[in-house]
This record gives C-alpha cells, structure tokens and sequence, in this order.
C-alpha cells in the first residue's frame, strides 16, 4: 500500500477538496457523463503532468513557461543546457503528447531549403517527424514546424529521452543543410 501525503497545514483536507469538485462538477453540467467526462480528465492532468516532471528531470531537461487551456491539457517549453529545444504538448482528447520544434528560415535560406526538400523530407519521415510548413505574412517568414508524437500508452523516460534526441539530431541536420549552401 502505497504511503499517504499529509497536507500541509495551508491546503484543506482532501475529502474537501473532493467535495469542491464534485460540487462545482454538478454545478456546471446536469448530465452524469459530462461530469464523469470531465473529472477524468482533470485526473489525466495531474497524472501527466506528474509523470512529465518526472521523466523530464530524469533525462535532464527542464520544464519552463507551461500552460493550460480549453484545447491544450498541457504545453511546455523544453530546455537542455540552458538552450530551448522545443516544446511540448497534450490536447485534452489527444491519446498521445507531441514534441515539436518550430524552425524560421530566413529569406536567403529559402533557395537551399527548395535545393534539400527531397533529402528534408527522407529525413523526417524516416524519424518519424511530421513537418507542416507555415508562411508567415506579417513576418514574411518561412516556419518549418516540426512534430513527433508519442502514444499516451508509451510515454516513459525512455521514449521522452529519444524523442528529444531524435528531433535534436533532425534538426541539427536541416539547419546544416539550409546554411552550407
């Protein structure tokens, strides 16, 4: 049996907290599946953001400038050394998080980018990278916005560690191929 955490003497006693929620869940929704629905994804919450901490520290990265919303259960920035090296992300109805990397190429990058977006795209899709190119008007920019997603079912240290070593290492090698030109 696993051991229980006392509150501190600020937080209320859990069987209130509990009380809190089912009332502000039957308040907020007549229907029981509703309310079902949406107590099993605040739980969701917090058993992935704890696991994501976790295995976060584990691998040596860390967590910076999270956030929650209506679409998005969770989202962080990832950094490792100091340096941010993408993000990542988890819908509410999303079976699986998404690490993503957004790259910008400048306009004297763009001839280059054309010249290797065969190769780019062997790449990628060898490592199990999606790319969803996006034209930025204001901007006048091209972003290369990169995504591999892992099933909520596999999510570990392990997959987290090469997930992150895997876009790390693709984009390393298209910022190579963009700039040597």
């Amino acid at each position: 049996m696993r051991p229980q955490r006392m509150p501190s003497a600020s937080e209320p006693p859990s069987s209130e907290i509990r009380q809190r929620l089912l009332l502000a869940a039957e308040k907020l929704t007549s229907h029981r599946e509703d309310a079902e629905q949406i107590l099993l994804q605040c739980a969701d919450y917090f058993r992935g953001r704890h696991l994501l901490h976790r295995y976060a520290q584990e691998v040596g990265i860390e967590l910076a400038k999270g956030y929650t919303d209506e679409n998005i259960q969770l989202y962080y920035q990832l950094r490792h050394d100091g340096d941010i090296v993408g993000f990542i992300s988890k819908g509410w109805e999303e079976p699986y998080y998404r690490l993503g990397e957004s790259l910008r190429l400048k306009h004297n990058q763009l001839p280059a980018w054309k010249r290797h977006a065969a190769e780019i795209s062997l790449l990628l899709a060898t490592n199990g990278v999606a790319l969803c190119p996006d034209w930025d008007k204001a901007s006048a920019a091209q972003h290369l916005n990169l995504t591999i997603n892992i099933p909520e079912a596999g999510f570990n240290k392990d997959t987290l560690a090469q997930t992150v070593e895997t876009m790390a290492a693709c984009v390393h090698k298209i910022k190579r191929m963009i700039t040597c030109d």
